[in-house]
């Protein structure tokens, strides 16, 4: 896992060697459970949110927050966020969504402190990626295929390509700054066009260096 934070040093989360603060003039700080109230090594994901605070989820150990000011302090161990496995702050909504490992999408709305499910209860399984669009639609990959609704509306969203999606694992997902989405999978690099709804296949065939893209 890897992000930048609001003083442009970077953060890195490795499997099992902690997590590391590459500094813009490129000091490196070493963080572990030695050394920090952090629960493990095994870092899985890495947020930022507006006040500059940094969110770390572990394997298995729930979510650490880091903040310059408090330094490092645990925020959840609970069951719905013990296997957090990617995250994405939302900065238009100051909301905080965490994807996980059987227990679907949690959001945490900064206005009301509130942790909920998105869109509903109902939505549960294992998610590897999030990725949202400016008009606030939420993308979410999971290992059934690809789910994608309005975070004002919690209205499905581009059902067509969830449809040609469906028990395709998507593993992970990346805007692109022409709004299209690209969408990695066990078949090759997915590319969609939103607006002519466009869905293209990379593969072997064309020249990646295999179908798998993590």
């Amino acid at each position: 896992a890897i992000t930048r934070d609001n003083n442009s040093d970077f953060w890195v989360g490795t499997d099992g060697g902690g997590l590391f603060k590459i500094s813009k003039d490129g000091r490196k700080t070493h963080y572990t459970t030695e050394n920090t109230p952090l629960p493990n090594n095994a870092i899985q994901a890495l947020a930022v949110d507006k006040s500059g605070t940094l969110w770390i989820s572990t394997y298995m150990g729930g979510v650490t927050t880091f903040n310059k000011n408090f330094g490092f302090k645990t925020y959840s161990n609970d069951f719905d966020l013990q296997k957090v496995n990617c995250m994405l702050y939302d900065s238009k909504q100051d909301k905080l969504y965490f994807g996980t490992l059987g227990q679907g999408v949690k959001v945490l709305s900064f206005s009301n402190n509130n942790l909920e499910t998105f869109p509903n209860p109902q939505e549960l399984g294992w998610t590897s990626s999030l990725c949202l669009d400016n008009s606030g639609i939420l993308c979410i990959g999971q290992s059934g295929g690809l789910r994608c609704f309005n975070t004002h509306t919690g209205e499905i969203e581009y059902n067509e390509l969830s449809e040609t999606l469906k028990e395709i694992n998507i593993n992970s997902s990346l805007l692109d700054k022409d709004g299209s989405l690209w969408l990695g999978s066990a078949n090759g690099l997915y590319h969609y066009q939103k607006e002519s709804k466009k869905l293209t296949l990379y593969s072997k065939t064309d020249g990646l260096p295999s179908n798998l893209i993590c």
